[in-house]
């Protein structure tokens, strides 16, 4: 991709120079060097994974100005559409023929040899439309996907034709409605589950409503504003799992919740309110 040295050396240096500890009962351990790459959460991360899907990209569109694999022609003289990314989702759109669906699949095991990613076919899906069973079948040995996917149970809108699809967000309905919101509070029940809530103690529950429920929120309520009783229903969902309770039983709140979300340096636990990350 043309990078000069200097670059290159700074990524490098980035990637090679960190030094880490853990902490045991509150105390640090001796550093270690860090030899394994980044760590989650790495503001690093994302450029990385910039730069090895945009050889994917590239892999793709030589692929299709050499006719191996071709796209999905837009009508009114729009773009053709081969392949979108979104963050570490791909689609790839085309021809339903077995040449196309081995082409692609030798573009990904290249892929996995030149970027060190592996493509996770267990959570990929084939999609077919107008296919028999059978085809679908045949197709996912060729491509080694292990999931026949349900097209009409993901399409959340049409538009000129074209079926849109996104991570469960009903684009184009009117998300001032609370029962549009359904799919993500039923993402946030899923994760906040009760057998998680009876077997994490109170710090495992803690970490999992920062971590988990955190990049949760951040992604769906950063698109849409949410109903003033969606908001209270998630924040009851959160209050509950901290504490232990299940649908069929409730623990005792010990604290105010509106002291839980504070600052740590006001007293609270870092977690913060949904409305202010909405």
């Amino acid at each position: 991709m043309a990078f000069g040295d200097k670059s290159r050396k700074w990524i490098h240096g980035c990637l090679s120079s960190a030094n880490a500890s853990v902490l045991v009962n509150g105390n640090p351990t001796t550093e270690f060097p860090v030899t394994r790459g980044v760590r989650q959460g790495d503001p690093l991360s994302p450029f990385l994974f910039i730069i090895a899907m945009e050889g994917l990209h590239v892999a793709a569109q030589s692929a299709i100005d050499r006719h191996f694999i071709q796209g999905v022609k837009l009508p009114h003289a729009g773009p053709t559409i081969s392949h979108l990314f979104y963050e570490d989702d791909a689609i790839f759109t085309g021809n339903w023929d077995k040449g196309s669906i081995k082409n692609l699949s030798r573009i990904l095991k290249c892929f996995e040899m030149t970027s060190g990613l592996k493509v996770n076919f267990h959570k990929s899906r084939l999609f077919g439309i107008h296919t028999s069973e059978s085809e679908l079948q045949d197709m996912e040995q060729v491509l080694g996907c292990f999931n026949v996917g349900d097209l009409l149970s993901s399409i959340l809108f049409k538009c000129n034709g074209i079926t849109l699809l996104t991570k469960g967000m009903p684009v184009g309905a009117n998300m001032l409605l609370k029962n549009n919101w359904k799919p993500i509070v039923g993402k946030f029940q899923e994760k906040l589950s009760n057998w998680k809530a009876k077997t994490l103690l109170f710090g495992g529950r803690l970490t999992l409503i920062k971590s988990v429920l955190g990049s949760l929120s951040t992604y769906y309520l950063s698109l849409f504003k949410a109903p003033q009783g969606v908001m209270d229903l998630l924040e009851r969902l959160r209050r509950r799992f901290l504490w232990g309770g299940t649908n069929e039983k409730r623990k005792m709140h010990w604290v105010d919740w509106s002291k839980v979300v504070a600052e740590k340096k006001n007293g609270g636990l870092g977690i913060g309110t949904l409305k202010a990350q909405n």
